[in-house]
């Protein structure tokens, strides 16, 4: 069986980490087994990131190449039944979600410093406070300095990133209309992706401008509540 390596999750959440949550949702809905191993061990992953998995002693990382492991292994389980215009919107969907939302986000929760105050209480609870103060602040100015560099957030300010969070969710909102899932009656990989986006912004506990304007959204914050209920009820 699978083992899945991912953070310790907050309250009321699969995992703050949306690559976390990408992949394991993915696995839900393929309904693949696994079991899951919280920890902040980055160490066996050759890549040091989150989320990773063993498999048959292989370390395999990044949400997107287990992802591929899991079709080549088990077949595409999940978006087989897209049209080949549906694939091509799905792949422009996810760049959305991880390339520049996601790091929006990440802005929100680790440079903000009304997220950061609340965040850090998540990602540390239970550390000793000087862990919190000195460990924190070692990743806020690492995590910084990478956000720094990254085209979606860059030097800009907070009220821009907002106004281009903003048209991301107008996008977003749009698309998916009145339907239950963002392709019509079924379930994608996509959908999976923007509970771990959108519903890691709306449903997470750290309030932040960037969540004030998410929870504005209803029918994608009703999408993440129903996700949420069918695959992770007991959160």
């Amino acid at each position: 069986m699978i083992k899945l390596y991912q953070f310790p999750p907050p309250p009321n959440f699969p995992n703050f980490s949306p690559y976390c949550v990408k992949l394991e949702t993915y696995l839900k809905i393929a309904q693949i087994p696994y079991t899951n191993v919280f920890t902040l061990n980055l160490s066996k992953n050759p890549k040091k990131l989150m989320p990773y998995i063993e498999l048959d002693g292989q370390i395999i990382g990044d949400s997107s190449f287990i992802i591929d492991k899991m079709i080549e292994l088990h077949g595409d389980l999940v978006d087989n039944w897209l049209t080949p215009e549906q694939q091509a919107l799905r792949v422009v969907f996810e760049r959305l979600f991880e390339n520049h939302l996601t790091q929006i986000m990440v802005y929100f929760r680790w440079v903000h410093p009304e997220g950061w105050s609340q965040f850090r209480e998540i990602i540390f609870h239970g550390s000793p406070k000087l862990i919190k103060i000195f460990i924190g602040n070692w990743w806020v100015k690492k995590i910084g300095s990478r956000l720094r560099g990254a085209p979606a957030v860059g030097n800009f300010s907070a009220d821009e990133l907002l106004r281009r969070a903003k048209k991301d969710f107008d996008a977003l909102s749009a698309y998916l209309g009145d339907k239950p899932f963002m392709f019509g009656d079924k379930i994608s990989t996509i959908d999976g992706l923007m509970l771990a986006v959108f519903g890691g912004i709306a449903c997470v506990p750290v309030e932040t401008p960037l969540k004030e304007l998410a929870v504005q959204y209803e029918n994608l914050k009703n999408h993440s509540l129903r996700l949420l209920s069918t695959y992770y009820p007991g959160e």
